[in-house]
């Protein structure tokens, strides 16, 4: 509890680890505000003692330091003990606090809780700290890396003492500086006591400072400083422009300004009174307002002003004013006497100049330095109480009438650090959002400032940021503001004559093998245009050919520059853009959709591939700190040749979605267009020639589905096929995608997607919005807002007009003037619509207008209207794609939520609302991947476009569109269910064995299919709205991820004998492994409050944000190699992203998985967030099956892999990750040390028994060395102890079970048989258990079994080589890509090496150096998806786009 008499233990400075007296000996009072009574006298710097405390900081920053050597993660943990310990000594800092303060004790406590919390969430950054490598032009490769700036000098405020402190040293120390602070004069006491913690949690010496003093003397010196690298200074705006100004006579250090403000908070007449007093109120007296962002300029709108000014003198006259150490007290004294004079001046000032004194206006108490609560009324713009930043709790209420008047007037300040406003209508409050000259923006709240979200000011309220630009928070939505403006014109069209077309192939025009065409038709009146040569399997395979022949290296498209890449790209968009004209007009001919639509697409492609042309230098990697000697590094590589399958609804802007984002990554394409609408595609790729680009880089195939769409996505030598089309062709291609070479797959599907709107808004708006919802491209629209829900107040009417709008809609000639509505597509399209109407009909819809064909010829549809709709209907439930507007009633937006989300589909949705509280709900809880608000379809090339569930994988446009055409290379240089144990539904067991005698250890649990059932819905029911899960803040749920590592760490001993009994590996190994896996654990821990979402500028008066949303409950699926550490590889990033877990692991190891799941229930994980099923391939297929899945994270074989992904493809597309085999190179150059390289290659294969998917199992040896490497690599196998797991100097233990063992002698006999010599070992080790002797084989050669298949064994092949282009062709002549490693001295060669290798991880100098930070994932048939590191994350996240229409500023 705290306490009013709390021991001053600390008064003298903090310097190098030491407290000492200042060099002058000077002390300084720090008072009471309470009595204005002295409390201590502490130590007084200046700069003498500044000049000491940089020396050791400076010391503490020297390369070679503890500081500078300690690991990223260790640094993150130190952190985080300091975090423990200000959590165990909290009612003390409290009680110190209020004393040296005045704030209420609870409210001291409360900022102990906020100051750890950002702490914590710096801690976590510590190893996330990433820089990048960039495609340069030329043979160069460049990359950049963060480095911490140096010393810090940091300067604080009196207002929060520990909150600043926090503030400034979480991200400071977080990077790695050293730091000289300076605390407040006035308030020094809680600084030098966390000093004290800081040692007593292990930071080195001098990496942490404190010297308390004054400004004139200390502050001064530090600013002045010349090893001081960086201030960081929060306080008053004169202050700060000295500490700018000592910045540019020293040393020009950076410098970061937190300044003063004068902060509006606009009150409108719309919201409820009593609770915008309440936020008022507090905006202003929170912390005795003592506040830089304190909402001092209260304006509020006439109509309500008098009302407001009453009830905000209530409030104010209620506020308790008196001891801060009272439970009940709102309001301590003010800091000291030079603050409380000057407030009491203002309140004087406000008096003469003519303001109201509604309450207060004079000091509280005849002691300390307390002032009443004080409220003016007729607040005018020109006093000084309306002007001046007080600091203190004066209230002014200013009356203003129109948003523009409040605008204009709280823009008139040279402040410009926060403001809010408080609304029911979301227009106004985006309006003032975009308007205010304010770094921070607060709408329906106040001060709602957060450690995740950046904090700084505009003008000379500051520079830089804390925390963390733009920031808005909206009822505790924070996000980012940027805005953009711009509009595309349309033109004319012109005739075209009839063509007859061929196959694009390597930049030449072909007939098809077969002579085969087929004929595409003019919709507009049935007949045919000109027929198309029609490609199948043979020309799939000749133009698979040239993609590939123009993807080699060395080929000129993949040495030009990326630069050089991007022009071609901008040179193809200009004569797009030429040709425009042309290309509407075949456009229409071919799809019939009207011309000016026609050119408003081209338009939108230009844009569209223009934008992806800008970004093909910009595929930058990462370099990333990770623990030990080494550095990584990401590289993005293209991935390869793409198979692209457009629609026919939107020909040339779904060709460009698919071209623009796989030219910019520098793959090559097959695109096969839609059969209905091949002429524009096939007229592209001759302007793509004339472009540039190289033969074989584009190639256009028109055909029909079964077979030229089927040959691409089964094709072998294609990389990744990106489809867009239906649900049930969708399912195919991913079905293809595991049949054959598990190519990477995106997918843009079908949906049925709800617009909702809400009786607040402009009824007539409203029903255009949601006409050109589902009209627009009559209805062939895959987001087309083909559910309409109105709400039932205004469903009527709003039937009434929607009927109108649709009988004015002209429908006809798509190449006149004023058509609104050409034909469909097709005739088959033509009919199933008319089904669909039909359908309706029988259904009991009522038909308001349409319902049947349009004239006598073509495939034109009257444009249809159905009231009365229910959501069993087959037009409620079922894709149309045609133009059928269906009005649903509803009542409430939870129940239109609910009915929105019965759906398998979740491409799109939108509202319709004033309201922005409903929006914002709508918005987070729709399932949908783009979500409108105010708009419709408001599709941008900026933001990303894809759907949740069944409406897809995978994102097109933006940035996220381009990293599904990469692969991430990473390069390194030297039975528990829902919270219960329960037995399984059949009642039956499996036995788990211990592998060094073959005996049974135990009987486990076997889940089947059942037991999946009962996990899943339990995962379910955790993962729903509301749970205790999904209402858990995320910190929260990190600090559960930390309570669960240290409950790990706790139980090591006993987790390490479980893991060496159940699966055979040394003891110290399965030790090693809890290690690394707890510091994975934590490093996902400290990313569960970094899930960051984006705003995106969008065109045209539109704000897009993305917002990441965990995938739901996954199915986990791990190998018995590893079984902790594949256990937190799956649980880390899937915890950290919000989802639930049904975890199978291998029947061999079950035993860890089951004691971390009770350790989970221990360290209080809500019931159903994780489940652990034990059992057989059985309970695998439940749950790669498994419809409630919504994602499958599997390790393991490449034949089981594509059994999941098999499975994911015939359920629900549920999302995948494999993390597969390998039969990984390393190349070993004679210029290296050679007994460093056979240790090196020796553990690369021998670690962990050889049972390692990245094991280097192909060791390649340069010639001149061979002969030498072969002795010594036999002599140290030789030298490998094998035995008994348990005892200290074992080095190899048994294999993990008898078909394992079989399985390695099997393929040691495979090698003797095809002629490599055996060097040593070759049999089993002893006559008990699954030992096998470390075997080394040399002469072998690339056909034999050893070294093309993967043996999971002791067993190191050894293959000799000449040149290193030699054996980059070699190492990659596999189906194989997981890793790779070179051992050289020359950077050029390992780079080279790098550069070429189709590897996802390349080890330099070292082998197997795998860390949390770092991406690991394969190459070709290793695997998809990527676990550790940030990308891991990704997996487990999905991103939904919501899309807000805004007025244009000021209106």
């Amino acid at each position: 509890m705290p306490t009013r008499d709390p021991q001053i233990l600390y008064t003298k400075l903090f310097i190098n680890n030491e407290f000492v007296d200042a060099v002058s000996g000077k002390t300084f009072p720090t008072l009471n505000p309470c009595t204005g009574e002295k409390i201590c006298s502490v130590a007084e710097a200046d700069k003498a003692d500044v000049d000491k405390a940089v020396e050791a900081a400076h010391a503490a920053f020297k390369l070679g330091s503890p500081w500078r050597t300690m690991d990223a993660s260790e640094r993150g943990q130190l952190m985080h003990k300091l975090c423990d310990l200000l959590a165990r000594d909290k009612d003390y800092l409290a009680s110190l606090e209020t004393l040296d303060n005045g704030k209420p004790v609870e409210n001291a406590a409360s900022d102990v809780d906020a100051s750890i919390g950002t702490l914590r969430y710096f801690a976590g950054y510590a190893d996330k700290i990433h820089g990048k490598t960039i495609p340069v032009d030329g043979d160069f490769i460049s990359m950049t890396r963060l480095h911490p700036v140096g010393v810090v000098g940091q300067i604080i405020p009196w207002n929060y003492p520990i909150l600043m402190l926090a503030w400034k040293w979480g991200p400071a120390l977080a990077a790695g500086c050293t730091i000289v602070l300076k605390p407040a004069e006035q308030t020094p006491l809680t600084a030098l006591y966390i000093a004290h913690l800081t040692k007593e949690a292990g930071f080195p010496p001098g990496v942490i400072n404190v010297v308390p003093g004054y400004g004139p003397s200390a502050g001064v010196a530090i600013s002045h400083h010349p090893h001081v690298d960086k201030v960081a200074f929060t306080g008053s705006v004169e202050v700060g422009k000295l500490v700018m100004e000592a910045s540019a006579k020293s040393n020009l250090k950076r410098v970061t300004l937190e300044l003063g403000g004068k902060s509006p908070l606009i009150v409108f007449s719309d919201y409820d009174l009593d609770e915008a007093v309440s936020i008022c109120h507090d905006a202003i007296f929170t912390n005795h307002g003592q506040n830089c962002c304190a909402g001092s300029r209260t304006f509020v709108q006439a109509e309500i002003y008098d009302a407001f000014v009453s009830k905000a003198k209530q409030k104010a006259l209620s506020r308790k004013v008196g001891d801060p150490f009272l439970d009940d007290t709102d309001q301590g004294p003010q800091v000291d006497e030079e603050q409380f004079k000057k407030i009491l001046d203002m309140i004087n000032s406000g008096k003469k100049e003519g303001a109201k004194l509604e309450c207060g206006g004079d000091r509280y108490g005849d002691a300390g330095y307390f002032i009443k609560p004080t409220v003016f009324s007729n607040v005018t713009d020109n006093m000084r109480i309306a002007k001046e930043e007080i600091f203190g709790p004066v209230q002014s209420i200013i009356k203003f009438k129109t948003l523009e008047e409040a605008i204009e007037r709280a823009n008139e300040t040279t402040y410009g650090l926060a403001a809010g406003i408080i609304t029911q209508d979301i227009n106004k409050a985006l309006t003032f959002a975009q308007s205010v000259q304010a770094g921070s923006v607060w709408i329906n709240c106040y001060d709602a400032v957060s450690t995740q979200a950046p904090f700084g000011g505009f003008k000379q309220s500051g520079q830089g940021r804390e925390l963390l630009m733009k920031t808005i928070p909206i009822n505790s939505l924070i996000f980012p503001f940027p805005w953009d403006r711009g509009e595309d014109a349309l033109k004319e069209y012109v005739e075209i004559k009839t063509i007859t077309i061929k196959l694009f192939i390597n930049n030449e025009f072909v007939d098809a093998v077969s002579g085969k065409t087929f004929p595409t038709v003019n919709p507009s009146n049935g007949k045919e245009i000109c027929r198309v040569a029609e490609a199948d399997k043979a020309d799939v395979d000749k133009a698979v050919e040239a993609a590939r022949t123009a993807f080699k290296l060395g080929s000129p498209w993949r040495t030009m520059d990326a630069s050089a890449r991007g022009n071609l790209m901008l040179k193809l968009s200009d004569l797009i853009e030429r040709d425009k004209d042309y290309l509407a007009s075949l456009e229409t001919l071919d799809n019939g959709k009207p011309v000016g639509d026609s050119a408003f697409d081209i338009n939108m492609a230009l844009g569209t591939l223009r934008y992806f042309a800008g970004y093909s230098d910009k595929i930058h990697g990462k370099t990333i700190p990770v623990d030990g000697d080494l550095i990584s590094m990401t590289k993005l590589h293209p991935v390869g040749v793409v198979g692209s399958i457009i629609p026919w609804n939107y020909p040339i802007l779904m060709l460009v979605w698919k071209w623009g984002p796989a030219l910019a990554a520098g793959c090559t394409i097959v695109l096969k267009p839609a059969e209905q609408t091949p002429l524009t595609a096939l007229y592209i790729a001759h302007l793509a020639k004339e472009a540039g680009f190289p033969p074989g880089v584009i190639n256009v195939i028109p055909g029909y589905g079964p077979t030229a769409g089927s040959a691409i996505a089964h094709h072998p030598h294609i990389d990744k096929v990106a489809f867009t089309g239906s649900v049930e062709v969708g399912k195919l291609v991913m079905k293809a995608s595991a049949e054959s070479n598990l190519k990477r797959v995106t997918l843009e599907l079908g949906g049925k997607s709800p617009l909702i709107i809400l009786s607040d808004y402009n009824l007539d708006e409203a029903v255009s919005i949601s006409h050109e919802a589902i009209f627009a491209n009559h209805g062939q629209n895959c987001c087309a807002g083909s559910r309409t829900f109105v709400q039932a107040e205004i469903y009527d009417a709003f039937v009434t007009k929607a009927k109108q709008k649709a009988l004015s809609r002209k429908v006809g000639d798509p190449f006149q003037d004023g058509t609104m509505q050409g034909p469909q597509v097709d005739d088959e399209q033509f009919k199933r619509i008319l089904e669909m109407i039909a359908s309706g009909k029988k259904e009991g819809a009522k038909l308001e207008c349409g319902g049947d064909r349009h004239g006598d010829s073509g495939y034109f549809i009257q444009p249809t209207v159905f009231s009365n709709v229910t959501d069993n209907m087959r037009i409620a439930k079922e894709e149309i794609f045609g133009p059928v507007q269906s009005i649903l009633k509803f009542n409430t937006l939870e129940e239109a939520i609910e009915r929105a989300n019965a759906t398998s589909y979740g491409l799109a949705a939108g509202i319709i609302t004033k309201d922005i509280n409903k929006a914002l709900t709508f918005a987070h809880s729709v399932q949908a991947g783009s979500v409108w608000i105010n708009c419709y379809d408001a599709v941008s090339t900026q933001a990303p476009f894809g759907g949740f569930k069944q409406s897809g994988q995978g994102r097109e446009l933006g940035e996220d569109a381009l990293k599904e055409y990469v692969e991430i290379k990473t390069i390194t240089i030297k039975l528990f269910i829902n919270n219960e144990f329960v037995d399984a539904a059949s009642g039956k067991t499996l036995p788990t064995i211990n592998p060094c005698t073959g005996e049974k250890i135990c009987s486990v649990a076997e889940a089947d299919k059942v037991d999946v059932d009962k996990a899943v819905e339990a995962a379910c029911t955790a993962f729903k709205l509301g749970s205790p899960w999904r209402t858990m803040d995320a910190s929260a749920r990190g600090r559960l991820m930390l309570k669960l590592s240290d409950l790990i760490e706790r139980d090591k001993d006993y987790l390490a004998s479980l893991e060496t009994l159940d699966n055979g590996k040394p003891i110290g190994d399965s030790v090693f492994d809890i290690d690394v896996s707890v510091g994975t654990l934590r490093y996902f821990a400290g990313y569960a409050d970094k899930i960051h979402g984006k705003t995106i500028p969008a065109d045209g008066n539109f704000i897009s944000m993305t917002k990441l949303h965990p995938v739901g409950v996954v199915g986990s699926i791990i190998p018995w190699n590893y079984p902790i550490l594949m256990l937190v590889w799956k649980w880390g990033p899937a915890l950290a992203a919000g989802c639930t877990i049904v975890l199978k692991p291998a029947e061999q190891t079950p035993l860890t998985a089951l004691y971390i799941a009770h350790l989970a229930k221990e360290a209080g994980f809500p019931p159903g967030v994780i489940n652990v099923v034990p059992g057989y391939g059985t309970a695998g297929a439940a749950i790669a099956h498994h419809p409630q899945i919504d994602k499958v994270a599997f390790t393991g074989s490449v034949e089981v892999g594509k059994l999941v992904l098999k499975a994911s493809a015939e359920s629900n597309l549920k999302r995948v990750t494999l993390e597969l085999g390998g039969k990984s190179p390393l190349i070993i150059l004679s210029d290296y040390n050679l007994d460093e390289a056979v240790s090196i290659s020796h553990e690369a294969i021998f670690a962990n028994h050889g049972q390692s998917c990245c094991a280097g199992s192909r060791t390649f040896v340069q010639a001149e060395i061979y002969d030498a490497f072969v002795t010594k690599a036999k002599q140290k196998a030789l030298s490998r102890k094998v035995g008994d797991p348990f005892q200290d100097g074992t080095m190899q233990g048994p294999q993990v079970d008898d078909k394992q063992f079989k399985t390695i002698l099997e393929m040691i006999n495979s090698g003797k048989k095809e002629g490599a010599k055996l060097e040593c070992g070759g049999d089993r080790h002893g006559n008990v258990g699954y030992f096998i002797q470390p075997t080394v084989f040399s002469n072998v050669t690339d056909n034999m079994r050893i070294a093309k298949e993967e043996i999971f064994g002791p067993v190191q092949s050894i293959i000799k080589f000449n040149t290193l282009e030699e054996a980059i062709e070699r190492a990659n002549a596999t189906n194989y890509g997981l890793a790779a490693g070179i051992i050289t001295k020359d950077i050029n060669k390992a780079l080279t090496f790098a550069e070429c290798v189709q590897a996802g991880s390349v080890w330099i100098n070292c082998y197997d150096a795998i860390s949390a930070q770092t991406p690991f994932g394969g190459f070709k048939q290793s695997g998809q998806g990527r676990e550790l590191g940030e990308d891991a994350l990704k997996e487990y996240l999905e991103i939904k786009t919501i899309t807000i229409k805004v007025p244009q500023k000021n209106s």
